[in-house]
């Protein structure tokens, strides 16, 4: 008894029976009936309003139109090594072309988008007559329930409007083999973590010094203050005073006119001038941190005060060593599981090209490649195609010679059936 109390509360603690934290309807309403969402600095963090801070935005909008633009195929592993592209493969076509209102870079953008902000990306899986993947149509995360059944297997809830306000009355239940769900960073397995609850008091903390700034132009770049009046006023002394302030001195287009105080009064300031508040250090103090959300280096964010011309480049690599290649294997191996058939999934694979991500300036590239040609690894169409060129007759020729010996004529790769170059076949001169 006390062994299968632990099991449950095991399970409880790895949200295996938890229901996904999200309350079904339009965005409008989840934003206005939503409670607890309020930051320590005094303003409300959701995924609406965490994107009107620049840092945020920026950022996701990067990780976005990035995997968007990655070229994604479909390959079969070669043995011993080597792979080869499916262009014909099913699950090639519904990645290309996912739905006839989308393109594959808006339902990549659209999906990434939602993985930065929500922790979570879901997509239908419609199945063709053949019963293989033949359209992919996202589903909004902020509708979509996650929980499991008597048996422990996963099904998704979808909440759809009924109302011209989008409130959800009805719901269509779908199984996890119909639903592709690519996670985020998650603290549990099942759900990814929102970036919204999980760094709430950084994102509050950004965007009350960008409310802060707003509100002090629109001021006038008046800091605030008591007026002090040795008598005692009547209210509607007091209104009086109060509405020639405002014509005298607030907002941006009066920044410049004297205020005139009548009756001895004196003005005294109340709040820190942000010059000695530090302002403009915490919003550079704030990128850092946005940076550290989004697990991204500063300079992608543009915020360049510490960086030099010679380690951008450096930190380039980093930003696709520690950025890139962690979202795009989310993407490949969801995809994988939920896309291939058991029986492709051991030898087929879903890659995405990084190629183009890793090349560096002018010449570094022009000295990678001179050495890949001249070590035997590369082959002329290899480079070319990694420049975006086009292949060139006999351009599939690798120089295989050992390292220190003069420069041998090289053997031409073997040809399979197709009559295309096979470069694992080929042999030294």
């Amino acid at each position: 008894m006390i062994r299968g109390l632990l099991q449950s509360i095991r399970r409880l603690l790895e949200s295996r029976f938890v229901i996904s934290p999200r309350h079904p309807g339009d965005p409008a309403l989840v934003e206005l009936f939503s409670v607890g969402r309020t930051a320590g600095a005094g303003v409300e963090v959701t995924e609406r309003t965490a994107v009107s801070w620049t840092a945020i935005a920026s950022g996701i909008r990067l990780a976005a139109e990035t995997i968007a633009m990655l070229p994604i195929d479909v390959v079969r592993r070669l043995e011993p090594r080597g792979r080869q592209p499916l262009p014909d493969h099913p699950v090639a076509k519904v990645l290309a072309f996912p739905n006839p209102e989308m393109s594959s870079f808006e339902f990549r953008e659209l999906m990434q988008t939602n993985i930065e902000l929500w922790g979570n990306a879901y997509a239908q899986i419609i199945l063709n007559g053949a019963g293989q993947p033949g359209e992919l149509w996202p589903l909004n995360p902020d509708r979509v329930t996650v929980t499991r059944d008597s048996q422990g297997k996963l099904f998704y809830r979808v909440a759809l409007p009924a109302d011209p306000l989008g409130y959800a009355a009805e719901s269509a239940t779908l199984p996890a083999r119909d639903v592709l769900h690519i996670r985020g960073w998650s603290r549990y397995g099942i759900l990814g973590d929102r970036m919204t609850q999980t760094f709430r008091e950084a994102i509050g903390l950004g965007l009350v010094t960008e409310l802060f700034g707003a509100l002090f132009f629109g001021q006038g770049l008046n800091a605030g203050g008591l007026l002090e009046h040795p008598g005692t006023l009547t209210e509607e002394a007091q209104a009086r005073l109060i509405k020639q302030k405002e014509n005298q001195a607030a907002g941006i287009t009066r920044a410049h006119r004297v205020m005139i105080l009548e009756e001895g009064m004196k003005w005294q300031q109340t709040t820190v001038e942000p010059e000695k508040a530090q302002f403009l250090g915490l919003r550079t103090f704030q990128l850092g941190e946005a940076s550290r959300m989004l697990r991204m280096p500063p300079h992608v964010l543009y915020e360049l005060s510490r960086a030099t011309f010679s380690n951008i480049e450096h930190q380039g690599i980093e930003l696709v060593t520690y950025s890139w290649l962690p979202r795009t294997s989310r993407w490949e191996t969801r995809l994988g599981m939920q896309l291939l058939s058991d029986k492709a999934f051991p030898t087929v694979q879903i890659k995405f090209n990084m190629a183009g991500l890793l090349r560096g300036d002018a010449a570094a590239q022009s000295a990678a490649f001179t050495a890949g040609r001249q070590g035997g690894w590369l082959s002329p169409n290899d480079i070319r195609e990694m420049m975006d060129l086009n292949p060139r007759t006999g351009g599939d020729v690798y120089a295989d010679q050992p390292a220190g010996a003069p420069a041998q004529p090289p053997k031409l790769a073997a040809t399979d059936a197709t009559g295309g170059a096979n470069a694992d076949t080929t042999q030294a001169a």
